[in-house]
């Protein structure tokens, strides 16, 4: 009964995959950026925030979990010049980390990420990628400081602390729309055994795709 469960929960991510993929291939893949160091601190000339809906737009875009939605945004700082921007430089190291993570096998070309320092995305990226789970401060709203600390999940094989789903639940409550936060709590379940929710979790995200 268990294996025919897990055959089944990877079929539903396959398909959620190859779907997206196929989405892709309709669209312009984003053109790489040109190369800098992560962190690096050459002088950028400066440039005007973006404005607040297109702000939104991208973070939004990005925040849907939909590899054609994430690679419009990265296509969004492209177009728009904000790629030496801190908002631009953020939002892009974002989308790239979430593009990897959920859809490993896209065939889409990828600009460099360059991820400001002092910025706290950045740190929990950094930290993710050390595995250390970086908790949301109280009271946050930001979805990605939900979304983002999973990196550190997905990169342990240890077993995973309470906190990740009720996290994972916040980002769900925030974006209720967004494929991500039952994506990751569908790879939580199957870690812990919990197959029958995991599948559950699956199929919202690839109904939200």
């Amino acid at each position: 009964m268990i294996i025919k469960i897990r055959c089944r929960i990877s079929s539903v991510v396959l398909i959620l995959i190859i779907l997206s993929a196929l989405v892709h291939f309709s669209c312009q893949s984003t053109p790489p950026s040109p190369p800098r160091g992560a962190g690096s601190t050459e002088a950028r000339p400066s440039s005007p925030p973006p404005a607040e809906g297109l702000v939104e737009e991208i973070r939004g875009l990005t925040a849907s979990g939909s590899l054609p939605s994430m690679l419009q945004a990265l296509e969004l700082i492209r177009s728009r010049n904000l790629s030496g921007t801190e908002f631009g430089r953020v939002m892009t190291g974002v989308n790239i980390f979430l593009i990897r993570l959920v859809y490993p096998d896209s065939p889409a070309t990828l600009p460099v990420a360059d991820l400001p320092q002092t910025h706290s995305y950045s740190r929990i990226i950094r930290e993710a990628e050390r595995g250390v789970y970086i908790r949301p401060p109280a009271n946050s709203t930001d979805f990605f400081e939900y979304i983002l600390p999973f990196l550190a999940i997905n990169n342990q094989t240890g077993p995973i602390l309470p906190d990740v789903i009720r996290d994972l639940t916040k980002a769900a409550e925030l974006q209720p729309n967004s494929a991500l936060p039952p994506f990751f709590q569908g790879i939580v379940h199957e870690r812990a055994g919990r197959f029958a929710q995991a599948e559950a979790a699956y199929r919202r995200a690839y109904g939200l795709i």
